[in-house]
């Protein structure tokens, strides 16, 4: 039996419903609640001695008191059932009518064997244990920290000989290997996912442990690429005091290559282009199962270029024995000048996804340059001018000039003279967007004041 935390972990805000949460020491525990693995316990809200306790709006159940709530309910007696010896607090939540939240504890003592779940991987990659209810066990996704999420739950790493090593950012261990530990206090499905970091062989070993005893075991052998990724379902309960768990097939995840990695494209506006996509799998292992492809906006400057004007044919489809080819077809706006800048998504049934980036640019080199635009100062009903005479383009001339006047309204020009009157005072700014022969761009902002008369 893995020892109890002593410490809890800090309460996360726990659900749009509450606007405000309490806090503070939380009250003496009411009377212990005794019961038995395996069995549902009964538990009742109103015998913790809450701060507030009328008008309720309801409970939030915390049944390990983990920071993490597992349910939320009306009443104020809920039911819980634990598949393995537990000695400590359930945290409870009551929530009023008006969105405060106050914190209470019950201690549980639940009698009855000790299941210990314990999932050995030696080399391969890197570990990782989900729970029924999402929690985790293994390397962050950011950062690759250790998550322990699983109340009790462990990892520890060991190096070629066997000697413990400090888990330092990610668990794999040349020729090591990694141990998660955890208590069945929820039965229900585990996933075992295993990402290939180095690659090459692994064994997997699955144990199920009642009172320090192995009743369930099972081994688990293949090879991995780097980057790739398989799943095992280890599904356990402890029905009548005996406990069991048996594990599904070991799944490969998809990965999805996309070639060219990149689009850049010289574009003339008003012209549609089209651009052979292949998509392929990865690791050549397991097949790409509803593959779906799309675009977003093509963001720009001035004005930009709908991800729903990108089309791909097929869009959806499951890939086939070998590569696919898919076409990607850019309809430019005819006002599209300049450069923008947008991604691709490629992604399939089992997490697999790939972003490419795509870049459109209308022909030229050289931007233009903004420069020598001085503040504006002026009262509400008469014209001010703004002068940007001072841009100028290197390898050509400036053919426009586009005005945000930030109040709303725009213009242009090809003169680089403009008035605007302004209809009620304002402090802010107006966008200045200059565009050359080559149809490249610049911006800038002029500093605008304008009073009343």
């Amino acid at each position: 039996m893995l020892e109890r935390k002593s410490q809890l972990w800090a309460w996360a805000a726990a659900a749009s419903v509450m606007a405000v949460v309490l806090w503070g020491a939380f009250p003496a525990s009411a009377a212990t609640y005794n019961g038995t693995v395996g069995k549902p316990l009964s538990i009742d809200a109103t015998k913790v001695p809450f701060i507030k306790m009328a008008p309720t709006a309801g409970y939030y159940w915390d049944w390990f008191a983990d920071g993490r709530p597992d349910a939320f309910t009306t009443h104020a007696v809920a039911e819980h059932t634990w598949y393995s010896a537990f000695s400590g607090n359930v945290r409870v939540g009551v929530l009023d009518t008006n969105s405060q939240l106050d914190w209470g504890l019950i201690s549980v003592e639940i009698k009855g064997p000790d299941n210990i779940m314990t999932v050995t991987l030696a080399s391969g990659g890197d570990l990782h244990i989900q729970g029924p209810q999402g929690r985790h066990v293994g390397p962050a996704a950011q950062g690759g920290q250790l998550e322990q999420q699983i109340p009790d739950s462990s990892l520890a790493v060991f190096d070629a000989k066997g000697g413990s090593v400090p888990f330092e950012g990610r668990a794999l261990i040349d020729g090591g290997s990694q141990i998660a530990a955890f208590p069945l206090y929820m039965a229900g499905t585990y996933q075992v996912r295993v990402v290939g970091t180095s690659g090459g062989p692994f064994e997997l070993v699955m144990c199920g442990i009642q009172d320090g005893k192995t009743v369930v075991q099972r081994t688990f052998a293949g090879d991995i690429c780097p980057g790739e990724v398989m799943l095992l379902d280890v599904t356990a309960d402890c029905p009548a005091g005996a406990l069991q768990a048996t594990c599904g097939a070991p799944v490969y995840c998809p990965g999805i290559v996309v070639e060219p990695a990149e689009i850049n494209l010289v574009v003339q506006p008003g012209n549609v282009y089209t651009v052979p996509l292949t998509v392929r799998e990865a690791f050549g292992r397991a097949p790409l199962k509803a593959v779906h492809l799309a675009c977003c906006d093509i963001t720009h400057s001035v004005n930009w270029v709908p991800g729903s004007d990108v089309s791909f044919t097929p869009n959806d489809f499951d890939m086939k024995d070998g590569g696919q080819t898919i076409v990607a077809v850019i309809s430019v706006p005819q006002s599209f000048w300049g450069l923008g800048k947008g991604t691709i998504t490629v992604e399939c049934a089992g997490g697999g996804q790939q972003t490419i980036g795509l870049t459109l640019r209308t022909p030229g080199s050289n931007p233009p340059h903004c420069v020598g635009i001085g503040p504006v100062t002026g009262v509400v009903g008469e014209p001010v001018t703004f002068d940007a005479s001072g841009c100028y383009d290197r390898d050509g001339r400036i053919t426009g000039y586009h005005w945000e006047w930030g109040d709303g309204t725009t213009g242009f020009s090809s003169w680089p003279v403009a008035s605007h009157t302004y209809t009620t005072p304002f402090t802010g700014q107006a966008r200045l967007v200059v565009f050359d022969d080559s149809d490249q761009c610049a911006d800038t902002y002029v500093d605008v004041t304008i009073t009343d008369p």
